[in-house]
């Protein structure tokens, strides 16, 4: 797992124990399951435009491209 600021990198790898547990208590075991974090490549936070955030969005999800375009939705915050 990547974050986005090595600010918060202690914080997540602090959860994993957590996330564990919980899934556990539900009955699943994740004895296997190892967290990593990887914060070395990124050297600060970095804030996205409304924009940027719905272009990254539809590569993953084309149909929201049709979605927006449909709806005649406006994607500037």
């Amino acid at each position: 797992m990547t974050v986005g600021s090595r600010l918060i990198s202690e914080s997540i790898r602090d959860l994993s124990p957590r996330i564990k547990k919980y899934f556990e208590s539900t009955g699943y075991l994740l004895n296997e399951l190892k967290c990593t974090v990887n914060a070395t490549e990124i050297e600060e936070y970095k804030v996205f435009t409304p924009e940027q955030k719905f272009a990254q969005m539809a590569k993953e999800f084309p149909v929201l491209k049709d979605f927006a375009s449909r709806f005649n939705l406006d994607i500037n915050g």
